[in-house]
């Protein structure tokens, strides 16, 4: 009979196996135990007798103090085998004294008073004598090994027949069990019948479980059936839907596009018409003034209105570019040609000398915190306009309403693949509310005073786009923000 230990039928069966040599092993140290010390108190029993036979002899020698008599006792308890040793004491002296070679003497040596020969009341010596453990082992082993040997045989005899009731009465049952789920096919009517041996065992409960779960799933397949008929339908009209909904949303974001653009363009365009209607005005003033006679004063007066106008023309068209250029970036992907070898270090530090020269103030501090020697092979003039609109984020948002603040740029290596740049500031932070929205595209706080709500969506498009990095921002309302940039140091070409 073969076992598979991967079956019920094997695994019941190793456990009856395991249980009965655990058995047949606890009940041979119990049997050998108990015959161990029926050994020992027949071998106390024996030196017992062999001292009563020799107890005369060393009664004469122990009175007479005769050597010779007391290694004749002496040496004939040793000529029995359950002695280990014995000593002939006399007088308070030794005067005779053997040991078995080899021989280990059970622990607590037995004495036996000697008695005189002619006066059984005096005490004339001590005969001590200890059996031998070897001997009383040998005789526990081998009375034990006897029972052992019957006790195993019949405790083998009950696991083989154990055995074999499990493979008649519960594999073969339950493999009939498992042929008929089988067979069972999805919805079918068909089910399980539970043999008669097992239906009061918890294995005839399982399979009326089983059953039922069979009858919950075919009412299920049914109702499935009748969906599937609406969900298809509803299919059709949730596509029908939400191709309407990708028109709406992209309408509603070409919206949100037009409005953006439009309040941004709106102020400097507005100011521009009315500054050139100014300038055509008080053109067409001078020019009526100059056919009669033109005044110093008048002249002066009409160069100063128009440097001003100029500058306010100046100053809005830039405004107007400056957007445009932006815009254009959302667009348009900002890469050179090819990849370059650049110091990080010295790029941040040219932005931020940009920035410096453009403001013209020193009362935001920048602070640039990047290692030498870290060598990027990426595309540096993108990596500068992304630096370049973080810091003058943070110090147009960051510090609104603060005549001074710190910004920090900081650089290092992550691993031998890329580098990390944050810049952080200390103003006034972003609202949670805020937070999660600052990568869109014309979100802004500063719409038409000087917010155009693309420096941070310009900024994700050349980290992800360009750079082939990842951006995050962190920040507490009240305590600064840092938006930190994950960039490979060899970009892809």
């Amino acid at each position: 009979m073969s076992l598979r230990f991967h079956t019920l039928e094997g695994l019941l069966s190793a456990l009856v196996g395991g249980t009965a040599l655990v058995l047949a092993i606890v009940a041979g140290l119990f049997v050998y135990v108990m015959q161990y010390r029926h050994s020992a108190q027949e071998s106390a029993e024996m030196v017992q007798s062999l001292v009563a036979t020799v107890e005369r002899s060393a009664a004469v020698a122990a009175f007479a103090g005769n050597i010779e008599i007391a290694n004749d006792v002496v040496s004939g308890l040793l000529n029995n085998e359950v002695v280990a040793s014995a000593r002939l004491i006399g007088n308070n002296s030794t005067l005779a004294f053997r040991k078995r070679a080899g021989a280990t003497e059970i622990s607590g040596i037995q004495q036996y008073p000697i008695r005189s020969p002619f006066l059984s009341t005096e005490q004339v010596g001590t005969l001590e004598v200890g059996a031998n453990a070897d001997w009383v082992a040998d005789r526990a082993r081998q009375s034990a090994l006897e029972l052992v040997a019957w006790i195993f045989g019949l405790i083998c005899l009950s696991a083989l027949i154990s055995m074999q009731i499990i493979r008649q009465v519960l594999s073969r049952n339950l493999a009939r069990v498992t042929q008929q789920i089988g067979e069972i096919e999805p919805g079918s009517s068909a089910r399980v019948q539970c043999p008669p041996l097992l239906q009061a065992t918890e294995v005839g409960a399982l399979i009326g479980t089983f059953n039922q779960l069979l009858d919950r799933i075919a009412v299920s397949i049914e109702t499935e059936r009748g969906l599937r008929v609406g969900v298809e339908e509803s299919a059709r009209e949730l596509q029908a839907t939400q191709l309407e909904l990708m028109r709406s949303e992209k309408m509603a974001a070409l919206g949100s596009l037009v409005e953006g653009v439009s309040l941004e363009l709106s102020k400097p365009i507005d100011i521009s018409l009315a500054v050139a209607t100014t300038l055509v005005e008080r053109s067409g003033e001078i020019s009526k003034i100059a056919a009669s006679g033109i005044k110093r004063s008048d002249l002066d007066g009409f160069i100063a209105d128009a440097k001003c106008g100029a500058d306010f023309l100046l100053r809005n068209v830039q405004r107007v570019s400056d957007f445009l250029k932006n815009f254009r970036s959302v667009a348009v992907e900002i890469r050179s040609e090819k990849p370059q070898v650049f110091d990080l270090r010295q790029i941040v530090e040219d932005t931020v000398a940009t920035i410096r020269e453009g403001r013209g103030d020193s009362a935001y501090a920048i602070v640039v915190d990047v290692p030498k020697d870290l060598t990027l092979l990426s595309y540096p003039d993108p990596l500068s306009q992304a630096l370049s609109n973080l810091v003058e984020n943070a110090i147009v948002h960051g510090f609104a309403g603060r005549s001074a603040g710190t910004v920090t740029v900081r650089g290092w290596r992550v691993d031998v693949h890329n580098v990390r740049i944050s810049v952080g500031d200390n103003g006034c932070g972003i609202p949670a509310a805020n937070l999660p929205r600052i990568f869109e595209p014309f979100f802004t706080t500063k719409f038409g005073i000087g917010g155009s709500g693309l420096g941070l969506y310009v900024v994700r498009n050349i980290v992800e786009n360009v750079l082939g990095g990842g951006v995050r921002a962190e920040s507490e309302d009240g305590k600064g923000t840092t938006l930190t940039l994950d960039i490979p140091m060899r970009a892809r070409d």
